[in-house]
């Protein structure tokens, strides 16, 4: 264990203050220097803790269970995207500049309909 701590330390870029990827790369450096099984098997339950969690909830609210077969991808791509998001949005607000996307043009002419009475 303490060969995997050491091992990325120069291999990915020394100390630094913030790193949320720095997880997902000891782990590819422990599969591929170390011996991958204790890994491999730790990934493979907490997927499975973690799918039948998921189970659990779209039974109690009567969700279709069939888009849970992508949950493993979660830990592969949606989770790098959302730093992304994360790190854009922090920078973007460090900077006091706005988001390039999604932008609203303000006229000023709504027009508020009357409640009906039932």
């Amino acid at each position: 264990m303490e060969r995997a701590a050491r091992l990325p330390r120069g291999a990915w870029g020394g100390d630094r203050a913030w790193r949320p990827v720095q997880p997902t790369e000891y782990g590819a450096c422990s599969i591929l220097f170390l011996d991958p099984l204790p890994i491999l098997a730790f990934w493979a339950a907490f997927n499975a803790t973690q799918l039948l969690i998921a189970w659990v909830a779209f039974g109690w609210d009567r969700e279709p269970r069939r888009p849970l077969w992508s949950l493993p991808l979660q830990q592969l791509v949606y989770r790098q995207l959302m730093y992304l998001v994360v790190i854009d949005s922090v920078m973007v607000a460090l900077m006091g500049t706005h988001l390039r996307w999604h932008p609203h043009a303000r006229t000023g002419d709504v027009q508020v309909a009357e409640p009906q009475s039932a």
